[in-house]
C-alpha cells in the first residue's frame, strides 16, 4: 500500500489517458513485497519493463512474462552492478558501439566463437582427463575448447588437460616418434631431457606464507599479488591471478608426498616456497596461452643419463598441471621417477609394451622438417 501511495497515486494525478498509462522500469533483484507491487502494476495496466541481468526466474513466475514479450541477451551477469545514476562521461563512437554489440552476440562465453585472448582476465581450473595410452598424444594435439568438459562460466575457464606417464616405450617405434615429433615441433611445447630442471629453494618462506593467509586460513591470491615479495609482479594482472590461485590450491591440498617426518604445514610451506619461483619457460608458455585454443605441452623424456628428477621438479610439474598445461612423461626404461614425490593416482600411468635401456631422444630428420615447412 505504501508503494501505491508513493508511486501510483502521483502518476494517476498527472496521467493523460490519450497518451496512455505511464511505465515503470525495474532493474535487478527484488524483495517479495516489491514483486507483488510489480504484479499489481502489471494487472492495473501500467507498462512494466524489467531488466533482469542475472536471468532469475521470478519475472516469468510473478508477472507471466513469456518468451514472446522478452528479449534474452547472450551474456548473463553473475555479479549485479548498480544502475548508473548519470550518463557516462566517455562516449563511444558508432563503430565502437557496433563492435561491442557484435562481440556480445558472437563472442559470449558459450558461443564457441572466441576472440584471441578473450578470457585472459578469467580464472582457470584444470581438470585431468582420464586417458588411454593412444589418447595421450591425440588429445594433446586438440584445442581445449573441443576437449570433453571444457567450460566457461562465472569468470572461470575449465581446461581439460593431460597429465600422463608412459612406463616403457611403444614397440612400434615409427608410430611413437611420429607422435612425439608432432608435439615437440610445436612452438608451445617444451621438451625436458635433463634433470633437475628447477632449483631447490632454501630460504625460509614461513613469514611470507602466513602473511598471505586469508581469514579462512587459505592463501589469498590478492594478498600475494600485493606483497613486496611477490615474484610475478611484471606479468599481466590476469596471469598473476591465475598463478596466485594455483599456488593457493596447491598449498592448501598438496599432491606431493610428505618426506620423513614432514608435517602437513611443512609440506604446505614447501609447496608454497617452491611454487614462488617457476621456470622461465612456464611463464613464457602461460603468457602465450589462449585458454580455449591449443594447450601448451610439457614433454619429459627421462633417459636417466644423469641426475634424477628432483622433488622441486615434481612440484613444478604439479603447478604446471594446475595452471592448465599438458604434462607427458616418458621413461623408456620403465623406472620410477615422479612416483617418488607425487601421490599415486595424480596422473595416468600407462604400461607400454616394450622397455628400452638405450633409447636416446630422436630429433626429427631434416626431411621431416622440410616436409613440415611446406605443409
Amino acid at each position: 500500500m505504501k508503494w501505491i501511495f508513493n508511486h501510483v497515486e502521483p502518476a494517476l494525478e498527472i496521467v493523460d489517458f490519450k497518451k496512455g498509462l505511464p511505465g515503470f522500469l525495474w532493474y535487478g533483484d527484488s524483495t517479495p513485497s516489491e514483486k507483488w507491487f510489480l504484479s499489481y502494476l502489471a494487472n492495473f495496466g501500467f507498462h512494466v519493463v524489467v531488466f533482469n541481468p542475472s536471468d532469475e526466474a521470478w519475472p516469468k513466475q510473478m508477472l507471466g512474462i513469456d518468451a514472446e514479450h522478452s528479449h534474452r541477451f547472450p551474456k548473463i551477469e553473475t555479479e549485479l552492478k548498480p544502475l548508473p545514476d548519470e550518463m557516462p562521461k566517455i562516449a563511444g563512437t558508432v563503430a565502437f558501439k557496433a563492435t561491442q554489440e557484435i562481440n556480445e552476440l558472437l563472442h559470449h562465453e558459450n558461443s564457441g566463437l572466441y576472440k584471441p585472448f578473450q578470457f585472459k582476465s578469467f580464472s582457470t581450473n584444470s581438470i585431468r582427463l582420464k586417458t588411454t595410452e593412444d589418447e595421450v598424444f591425440l588429445i594433446a594435439k586438440e584445442r581445449a575448447m573441443i576437449r570433453p568438459y571444457f567450460e566457461v562460466s562465472n569468470k572461470q575457464v575449465t581446461i581439460p588437460v593431460v597429465f600422463a606417464k608412459m612406463m616403457g616405450i611403444d614397440k612400434n617405434r615409427k608410430r611413437f616418434w611420429n607422435n612425439v615429433h608432432s608435439l615437440t615441433e610445436r612452438e608451445d611445447t617444451h621438451v625436458i631431457r635433463h634433470f633437475p630442471f628447477t632449483k631447490e629453494q632454501k630460504t625460509n618462506q614461513l613469514f611470507h606464507y602466513r602473511d598471505a593467509l586469508g581469514a579462512n586460513g587459505i592463501l589469498d591470491a590478492e594478498k600475494m599479488k600485493s606483497a613486496n615479495w611477490w615474484t610475478y609482479g611484471k606479468l599481466p594482472t590476469g596471469t598473476q591471478t591465475v598463478i596466485g590461485e594455483a599456488i593457493a590450491k596447491h598449498a592448501e591440498d598438496p599432491i606431493l608426498l610428505p618426506q620423513g617426518k614432514e608435517s602437513t604445514e611443512d609440506l604446505q610451506l614447501y609447496a608454497f616456497a617452491q611454487s614462488m619461483v617457476l621456470p622461465d619457460f612456464v611463464i613464457r608458455l602461460l603468457q602465450t596461452f589462449d585458454y580455449p585454443q591449443f594447450v601448451p605441452t610439457i614433454f619429459l623424456y627421462n633417459e636417466e643419463n644423469g641426475p634424477e628428477l628432483s622433488r622441486a621438479d615434481a612440484n613444478a610439474l604439479c603447478m604446471m598441471h594446475l595452471l592448465g598445461l599438458d604434462v607427458i612423461i616418458v621413461n623408456p626404461k620403465g623406472h620410477l621417477d615422479i612416483e617418488k614425490w607425487v601421490q599415486e593416482g595424480t596422473f595416468d600411468l600407462h604400461w607400454m609394451d616394450d622397455r628400452s635401456f638405450n633409447e636416446p631422444f630422436k630429433n626429427p630428420s631434416v626431411v621431416q622438417k622440410i616436409f613440415k615447412k611446406f605443409r
